[in-house]
C-alpha cells in the first residue's frame, strides 16, 4: 500500500525518532497553507512502512507537539491498523 508522494501539506516520515523533524515539518506547512499532515511509519516514496505503536507512543506525540508549537494548534493525532495482512 502506499500514500502517493510527498507534498507542500504531506510529509512522510519512517519512524518516532524522526519525530522532532515531524513536528518542524508541520509546522512549516502550517505557517505556509494553515494545514498539513505528517505519517510516521511511511518512506520518502510513499510505502506504509509502519511502526510498532506503544502505550505512550501517542502521548508521547502530542506533548512534543504541545512543547515545541507555539501558539498551541488544534491537531488530530491517530494511529491507523492495517488489517489486510
Amino acid at each position: 500500500m502506499g500514500l502517493g508522494k510527498e507534498d507542500e501539506t504531506h510529509e512522510f516520515k519512517e519512524s518516532i525518532s524522526q519525530l522532532d523533524k515531524a513536528v518542524l515539518s508541520l509546522t512549516a506547512m502550517l505557517n505556509r497553507h494553515q494545514k498539513g499532515a505528517v505519517y510516521i511509519g511511511v518512506l520518502v516514496d510513499g510505502t506504509v512502512k509502519g511502526i510498532d505503536i506503544g502505550p505512550d507512543t501517542l502521548m508521547k506525540v502530542r506533548n512534543k507537539i504541545r512543547d515545541l508549537v507555539s501558539p498551541q494548534i488544534v491537531c488530530e493525532i491517530s494511529d491507523r491498523v492495517d488489517d489486510s495482512g
